[in-house]
Order: structure tokens, then C-alpha cells, then sequence
């Protein structure tokens, strides 16, 4: 019969290049994790920002024209101006 030489597969050299592949493909996931995990917080922040940053000016520009629509409305001390009477 066939004979298998055991010796070689408990070898230390054996054993430590055998971990070291292991613990390189461990560390390379474990790298593609957390950068892709990065990636999706930096763009989550990005979308955020993108979203908010409108809506905060918008609502800025709506505040100013009302609060000049309002202040128009209003009548002048000296009893003219406001809003039109019918």
C-alpha cells in the first residue's frame, strides 16, 4: 500500500505557514469589514448632509419671505400702509 509521510503535516514550518495563510485571509476579511463598514457611515453621513442642507436653506428662505409678508400686513405707526381694506 500507499504510505503517508505524517511528519511533514506536523511539522512546525508546516504548521506556522499553514497559520499564517489562515491568519493573513482572516486579517483581509476582517479589513474588507470594517472598511466597507466605514464607506457605509461616511455615505450615510454624506446622504444626511446631502438631504438636510436643502431642507435647512429652503426652510430659512420660507421663514424670510413670510416673516416680509407679514411685516407688509402690518400697518405703519402713523396708521397707513398694512394690508388692503375692502
Amino acid at each position: 500500500g500507499q504510505y503517508v509521510d505524517l511528519n511533514k503535516f506536523v511539522s512546525q514550518e508546516f504548521l506556522a505557514e499553514r497559520l499564517k495563510g489562515v491568519s493573513g485571509a482572516i486579517a483581509s476579511r476582517t479589513l474588507g469589514f470594517v472598511g466597507g463598514f466605514v464607506g457605509f457611515v461616511v455615505e450615510v453621513f454624506f446622504v444626511i448632509f446631502a438631504i438636510l442642507v436643502p431642507l435647512t436653506l429652503l426652510t430659512f428662505a420660507v421663514v424670510g419671505e413670510l416673516t416680509d409678508f407679514a411685516q407688509m400686513l402690518q400697518p405703519n405707526p402713523d396708521g397707513t400702509g398694512g394690508a388692503a381694506r375692502c
